[in-house]
């Protein structure tokens, strides 16, 4: 009782030491209590001074942000889509660029970082999966991180396909009535949530869109045949998609494979078909 009051610093006095031993005691108690009361106080005061600081440049940021759209007389879906995006940046990274964040690191930390992101996520593609880890890591270098605020377009419908796109965070949707998806986007984002029902789902199916989540690949053929997109894909809240484009998969199969990268690219892309093929088939 007498040790617990003292390091508080909250001593009643109704426990006075009666001898020397006692008096010594005490008092080494005191001088802990006191340098455990200050080091606490001055954490949390680093700690709160810290976010203050980095959430008034933040603000700082925005509010010139604001002026220039406002300058600029953009409208005011175009600068409520831009103050999503910032939002978004506060709540997922702090205001954190983590782009520039990885650029500084040396080049082996950065693919070790990206690989340990992405490893799982690229395994998920079935010709991908049984790769080997160098491999795997040679592509999560390539992979490019991209921000999509709600509502935009990830790509068209009539656009050339050159890209695969990994889905890492948000909700987006293909749409084959495209005069119609910004306003059916604008409704889904307003009920959608990150535990959308089943029943949702097959709501926005019924009504001509096909709703993708985190974790969700597309365009894979792009890595291996040149077509057009035959609908549009955009985002239905705001998403996060890492790219690959078929040029950096040609030149990581080209640097890994050699010679053989083009029976390599048949091996993977008659699987990829088969998979295909396989998924058709259950569907009928």
């Amino acid at each position: 009782y007498s040790a617990a009051s003292t390091i508080m610093t909250v001593g009643i006095g109704d426990i006075r030491p009666q001898n020397t031993l006692e008096t010594t005691i005490n008092l080494i108690f005191l001088i802990v209590g006191l340098n455990i009361c200050g080091t606490v106080t001055a954490t949390f005061v680093v700690i709160f001074t810290n976010a203050a600081a980095a959430r008034s440049v933040y603000q700082s940021h925005i509010a010139d942000v604001k002026k220039y759209l406002s300058a600029k007389n953009l409208p005011y879906k175009v600068q409520e889509r831009v103050a999503h995006y910032y939002e978004y940046l506060w709540s997922t990274h702090k205001g954190m660029d983590e782009d520039k964040l990885l650029n500084r690191l040396p080049t082996h930390l950065k693919q070790e970082t990206l690989s340990f992101i992405q490893a799982d996520e690229l395994r998920q593609i079935i010709f991908f999966n049984t790769e080997k880890d160098d491999f795997i890591n040679s592509l999560a270098m390539r992979l490019k991180p991209k921000l999509y605020p709600r509502t935009s377009f990830i790509y068209v419908e009539s656009q050339r396909a050159k890209t695969l796109y990994l889905l890492h965070l948000g909700k987006c949707g293909l749409s084959l009535n495209n005069q119609q998806q910004e306003n059916e986007a604008l409704k889904i984002n307003d009920d959608i949530d990150e535990n959308s029902s089943s029943t949702t789902a097959a709501a926005k199916q019924a009504q001509g869109i096909i709703l993708y989540s985190s974790g969700s690949t597309f365009c894979e053929k792009a890595l291996f045949l040149d077509y057009i997109h035959s609908h549009s894909l955009q985002a239905f809240t705001i998403c996060v998609i890492f790219t690959l484009s078929r040029k950096d998969y040609n030149d990581v199969m080209k640097g890994y494979y050699g010679k053989k990268y083009k029976i390599e690219m048949i091996r993977m892309f008659n699987c990829y078909k088969k998979n295909l093929d396989a998924q058709q088939n259950n569907k009928h």
